[in-house]
């Protein structure tokens, strides 16, 4: 009886260790996406911490990422009184076959204007949304990046 409980006691532990401890960046296979955010500038989708000379990924790792990823919200005068904005992304990744998305998001609610889609290709992609009637304080131009 006594071993039955050791054994439970262990598998307990195990799993608790396992759930808690973070996984090294060159755990995973997957590779890395990040993007651009008019309010927040350039990001990474992984939380990384780094201790001990050692970098920890709690998410996706960046084993590799673009060597330029930028975005922009560009305007023009629709009529006299209209000004129109899209957004602009661009990525440039040597070598590697990606994609760069273009879109605005509702801060509010997530919803999206003007997405462009993934735009694939190697080396550099360029992606622009439709231009759209937007609303500063509603929408955020944002693109992203990933393979």
């Amino acid at each position: 009886m006594k071993s039955k409980q050791l054994i439970a006691g262990l598998m307990v532990s195990a799993s608790l260790i396992l759930a808690v401890t973070p996984i090294s960046a060159g755990s995973f296979q997957e590779d890395a996406s990040g993007g651009w955010s008019e309010t927040e500038g350039n990001f990474v989708n992984n939380v990384s911490t780094f201790k001990n000379g050692e970098y920890t990924t709690f998410g996706p790792p960046v084993g590799s990422s673009p060597e330029v990823h930028r975005g922009e919200r560009q305007s023009r005068n629709y009529s006299s009184s209209d000004i129109q904005y899209r957004v602009y992304g661009y990525t440039a990744w040597e070598g590697k076959y990606h994609y760069t998305v273009a879109r605005f998001e509702s801060w509010y609610d997530g919803s999206t204007l003007g997405d462009s889609g993934r735009v694939y290709g190697r080396d550099v992609t360029q992606a622009y949304s439709s231009w759209e009637n937007v609303n500063f304080s509603s929408y955020t131009a944002k693109t992203y990046w990933g393979s």
